[in-house]
């Protein structure tokens, strides 16, 4: 049976930065980004802990339609999936008999479940894609709402987005931490390896990043801030007490000194500390104006310089796992990636 998802992907909102050199980087990377995605014929997704062959194809959006529809101003291109899968051995793997004879499911129920829980695989094989080019190219791979087709049944996707280009910018500006452009597939495949994160349940500490990572996305709330800090608490810290000298020394061990930036790391630990003990003010979940005085100090002084800071370590410090192709980090008198 054919599977096909409809994923529109969103462009970079140039109008929000203002240097010509940004602009430029942002729409060069953003096409490298579509051109990765669409040389590759064909990716291998994770269905019923199998791999599948899914066909991918990146159309741009007609520049007349654009126009006409306002919904779509952000709308670059669409990416195009499909995928085959047999619904009788996934059934026969997936149902057991005795499910069948208690509720005494009729065939044509039992190809619907099968339909159904094929449907949301591929929608979770999609997210895992997604994060996966984010990790490539971080903060490009914002997508809207999108659908999930097969014999007559559609199931819809959530967009997902993130204050992550923002991060990977200022990190640009500051020089720390490096963060890089990576191929798609390699990462992909990386990204695969990691059995137990794809599953669903992380095991260790990049899997525990890795499911940090994935809360940056559509985050409410400032779980973007809280679930950056897990991420790299993950990766680089062990036991309880000087997390923040860990977190200096095993940075500084894979991306130098930042320079002109030593008290950065500090001062996002300060945040964190003032934010956890209800020493910090920062607006209610329902407030309605943004411009006022105390609102611009909170997120242009106190939390924008700590997300900033939190997402660019937490994406630069997975990249280097990817391009090592590595699973583990350990530091002695030098970093080591195992």
């Amino acid at each position: 049976m054919n599977f096909k998802a409809i994923i529109p992907i969103l462009s970079p909102m140039l109008i929000l930065h203002e240097e010509i050199k940004e602009k430029e980087f942002i729409r060069e990377t953003f096409q490298n980004m579509i051109k990765q995605l669409d040389e590759e014929e064909s990716y291998k997704f994770i269905i019923n802990e199998k791999q599948q062959t899914v066909k991918i194809h990146v159309e741009e959006v007609d520049a007349e339609k654009l126009n006409e529809d306002l919904s779509m101003l952000r709308i670059h291109n669409i990416l195009y999936m499909d995928m085959e899968i047999d619904i009788n051995e996934y059934r026969d793997s997936k149902i057991e008999e005795s499910i069948i004879e208690k509720y005494q499911y009729t065939e044509e129920q039992i190809i619907e479940i099968t339909i159904d829980e094929i449907i949301r695989e591929f929608e979770k094989a999609i997210n895992d894609f997604r994060i996966a080019v984010n990790i490539a190219f971080p903060g490009f791979f914002e997508v809207g709402d999108g659908e999930i087709y097969a014999d007559g049944r559609s199931r819809k996707t959530k967009s997902a987005y993130s204050y992550l280009l923002e991060s990977v910018l200022s990190a640009r500006k500051r020089k720390w931490p490096e963060i890089k452009i990576l191929n798609i597939v390699d990462t992909w495949e990386w990204l695969l390896k990691r059995e137990n994160f794809i599953n669903a349940m992380s095991s260790n500490p990049i899997e525990r990043a890795l499911s940090a990572f994935t809360h940056i996305f559509k985050a409410e709330n400032y779980d973007d801030l809280f679930y950056s800090l897990i991420g790299i608490e993950a990766i680089y810290t062990d036991g309880k007490q000087g997390i923040l000298e860990q977190l200096r020394k095993k940075s500084s061990a894979i991306f130098g000194e930042p320079e002109n930036y030593k008290n950065s790391l500090s001062k996002m630990y300060d945040i964190r500390s003032r934010f956890m003990h209800g020493n910090l003010n920062f607006p209610s979940k329902y407030y309605r104006y943004d411009a006022i005085e105390q609102f611009d100090e909170f997120i242009q002084e106190e939390y924008t310089q700590c997300i900033e800071m939190a997402e660019s370590l937490l994406v630069a410090t997975i990249q280097q796992f990817v391009i090592r192709n590595a699973e583990t980090l350990n530091f002695n008198l030098q970093t080591e990636f195992l």
